[in-house]
């Protein structure tokens, strides 16, 4: 018995020493440039899901974070999207600091786009070509 009390008293003062069973501290997550809001529709133990429509990009393997925006967007966990169906993804929980309510927001920042895939892109190419083409024909012309 003694041992036992002596060895719970060891690994007290080690956790009140190194802060090992201090509870998770709360930080508050900068929202990225490119992240979007997503309304938390239903929570659960380790899941929730949450809308995602207007998103066609949201992916399974998706990694993101929720917030409350009533704590100036402080960390509540992290997560994975697990599933898309329709407008509506199911995400499993990773980590969290607290548990994950309805009033908290989902958080994944948009894929980069490409420029190939930019349509503005195109047309600057295009111009460049017609330009620079008028300007060679121009110049070649003068010279003759």
């Amino acid at each position: 018995m003694r041992s036992a009390v002596r060895a719970l008293s060891v690994v007290a003062a080690s956790c009140a020493a190194f802060g090992a069973c201090a509870p998770p501290r709360v930080t508050s997550v900068p929202d990225p440039a490119g992240a979007r809001r997503f309304e938390i529709i239903d929570a659960g133990d380790s899941t929730f899901k949450f809308l995602a429509s207007g998103a066609p990009w949201v992916r399974v393997g998706d990694v993101g974070v929720a917030v409350d925006p009533r704590r100036r967007d402080g960390l509540v966990a992290r997560f994975v999207v697990q599933r898309r169906l329709a407008d509506t993804a199911t995400a499993i929980i990773t980590g969290q600091t607290s548990r994950v309510a309805t009033t908290h927001v989902a958080l994944l920042n948009a894929p980069r786009s490409r420029p190939l895939q930019q349509r503005t892109f195109w047309l600057g190419a295009l111009a460049g070509v017609l330009l620079g083409g008028a300007a060679g024909a121009a110049v070649g012309s003068a010279s003759h």
